[in-house]
């Protein structure tokens, strides 16, 4: 995994829909969300820290899940440009995410992250 120093300091746009992502702070986390799709990245770690962070789940204002975004490739990383690839999490409902292999970070369609925070 790169360092910080590799890779952008502010996201370019939502990986998704190309709109201007919002910062919002949480519980002492700091998070990406589209206001256009819903979608949020998180960066390395992220994910695990708002699992220790009560009404976590509210950060995630969408719900429901856009199925058409599930299916688009070639996805850019928003921070270190690489390809994202795709996290499938089974469960009752079963959800695929995007993850970053270089830099660490993973975006969520709006909708996804209230799903896999409640599942644990």
């Amino acid at each position: 995994m790169l360092g910080a120093g590799h890779f952008a300091e502010y996201l370019v746009g939502c990986p998704k829909c190309s709109a201007a992502m919002d910062v919002v702070e949480h519980g002492g986390v700091n998070i990406d969300r589209c206001g256009n799709c819903g979608g949020i990245w998180l960066d390395y770690l992220e994910l695990e820290r708002l699992r220790e962070v009560p009404n976590a789940d509210q950060l995630d204002l969408a719900t429901d899940v856009d199925a058409g975004f599930d299916e688009m490739v070639y996805v850019e990383c928003p921070r270190c440009f690489s390809i994202l690839d795709t996290e499938e999490l089974e469960g009752p409902e079963s959800l695929r995410f995007e993850v970053c292999r270089t830099c660490g970070g993973s975006f969520f369609d709006g909708g996804e992250l209230s799903k896999v925070l409640k599942a644990g």
